[in-house]
């Protein structure tokens, strides 16, 4: 899970494509590993990207549900039209 501490694909179109806010669309630091770990599942949280393939071959070995939570920074995204917009007016979505 890419834990990027809010909707932010949701967040960015909001202010691109609205010109508005993203900021309903933000979270407080929500730990999905302990969430999945009070669901049952194997819970592990990845802060340090260098520790993300440790994690992974960890899940995998895991027996039963694992859930792997990856923390991310809230400004990136692989939306490449979302990063053209901000090439184009800036972060907030206006020009």
């Amino acid at each position: 899970l890419f834990n990027n501490q809010r909707s932010g694909w949701i967040d960015h179109y909001h202010r691109v494509f609205f010109q508005q806010s993203g900021e309903p669309f933000r979270w407080a630091d929500i730990d999905f590993a302990s969430i999945g770990r009070g669901y049952g599942c194997h819970g592990i949280r990845v802060t340090d990207p260098g520790k993300l393939g440790e994690a992974l071959a960890e899940a995998m070995h895991h027996e039963g549900p694992a859930v792997v939570d990856v923390v991310t920074s809230g400004e990136e995204t692989p939306i490449k039209s979302y990063q053209e917009a901000v090439a184009m007016y800036g972060p907030s979505g206006r020009s």
